[in-house]
């Protein structure tokens, strides 16, 4: 069983690292204000504010579980 408990510690452990390099990409002003900003050119109706608002939310979810 410790085996397993380690094997389990190093996955998690190694799950938080690429979470961090996609938080870090990702939440960056660059990638979703450029996407978003793309998508109000094409698209002048809808309101950005929430859609980003959301992303970074969405985002941000697994940091409460891992």
């Amino acid at each position: 069983m410790q085996i397993a408990t380690n094997r389990v510690n190093t996955l998690l452990r190694w799950c938080e690292y690429v979470y961090v390099v996609v938080v870090l990409s990702a939440l960056t002003i660059g990638p979703v204000y450029s996407l978003w900003n793309a998508a109000m050119i094409s698209l002048p109706i809808q309101p950005v504010d929430s859609p980003i608002l959301a992303t970074f939310i969405g985002i941000q979810i697994p940091a409460v579980f891992l």
